[in-house]
């Protein structure tokens, strides 16, 4: 697989796509709550959101060396407010039947996902 790497303020930020062709991709940010650790990930659009989340936490395992046996949730940025940082707010819910396409009506500008550890 390949991958390519881009420094953002002095961190690197990894780009991992999707290990096959699926159609249409789109590129996501993903950090690890609380931390300055970060990767961007190529995922088909029209995948499962469930299918979303095993790919991310796959990646993320894989990159940030996560033991296996350590929970991972998935939460999407941008749901914070003054009670709720954005690190803490709930995690995406599995889902079979929407695709990431439908759930952000085909704008994936600007989304972006904390990998939370729990």
């Amino acid at each position: 697989m390949n991958s390519n790497t881009n420094n953002n303020m002095n961190q690197e930020v990894v780009i991992i796509p999707f290990p096959r062709q699926c159609g249409e991709t789109a590129t996501f940010y993903f950090k690890i709550a609380h931390t300055g650790e970060k990767i961007m990930l190529e995922i088909p659009v029209d995948i499962s959101i469930s299918n979303f989340i095993e790919h991310a936490k796959y990646e993320a395992r894989s990159v940030f060396n996560i033991n296996r046996n350590q929970r991972i949730e998935i939460v999407e940025c941008g749901q914070g407010n003054e009670q709720i940082r954005d690190e803490e707010a709930p995690a995406l819910q599995r889902d079979f039947n929407t695709t990431i396409r439908r759930k952000y009506n085909e704008d994936y500008t600007n989304k972006a996902f904390y990998i939370r550890l729990v």
